[in-house]
């Protein structure tokens, strides 16, 4: 080896694993995040595409869907024109408290406490996250969300209900209409959590463990 070549020690070789550790287990809680967020974001063109065949039922019935158990997908699905048995890793559901709006009311409460600003909340779909495979499923507050036998199984991302984790069974994600005010609430909703609103719809309650 030539005059003033040298390798590593093994010290500095030690010091230098030791950083890529380190900054591997900074990084990897927010790298699961991401992950977790995007896969629960598979649900988000259905909460828009139900929140908006809503709308439109509104203007020919003058009121809210749907006759009969809003938390059955099997009375969802036909009454809005929307095909939901691919959605393997979701149940949807919609909360209406107006007699004078809903054609049916629900037990349920709102997911997300109203604030000061905010709009007159008229309804709110859930997709309720899905890890097992039957065709009832336990979501916020007691509420029951029944499924089509023929729904697809979950993939497998969704943790299992009493896991405690982000992502897990019974977790939802949340339209609001009217949409709140963008931004985190100032006020707890359910489970204790603030949502935070992006254009009327908030992951906040999927993402807590």
């Amino acid at each position: 080896m030539a005059r003033g070549e040298r390798g590593f020690t093994l010290i500095e070789l030690m010091v230098v694993v030791t950083i890529i550790g380190i900054l591997a287990s900074v990084a990897m809680p927010i790298f699961r995040g991401y992950v977790q967020e995007a896969q629960i974001n598979e649900a988000k063109p259905y909460l828009l595409e139900i929140a908006a065949k809503q709308r439109s039922y509104m203007i020919r019935n003058g009121v809210y869907c749907c006759s009969g158990d809003t938390f059955d997908e099997t009375a969802i699905g036909p009454a809005l024109g929307i095909d939901l048995e691919e959605t393997g890793n979701f149940c949807f559901a919609i909360v209406c408290k107006d007699s004078l709006l809903c054609e049916s009311k629900t037990v349920a409460n709102f997911v997300a406490s109203s604030e000061t600003g905010d709009p007159a909340t008229e309804f709110e779909v859930w997709a309720i996250l899905r890890a097992s495979t039957g065709i009832t499923l336990s979501g916020p507050q007691g509420s029951t969300c029944r499924m089509d036998k023929a729904k697809r199984p979950p993939t497998g991302w969704v943790a299992p209900s009493g896991s405690g984790s982000a992502a897990r069974e019974g977790r939802v994600a949340v339209l609001r209409y009217p949409p709140p005010l963008n931004g985190r609430d100032s006020v707890t909703g359910t489970d204790g959590i603030q949502f935070n609103w992006v254009e009327g719809l908030s992951v906040s309650h999927a993402l807590i463990p």
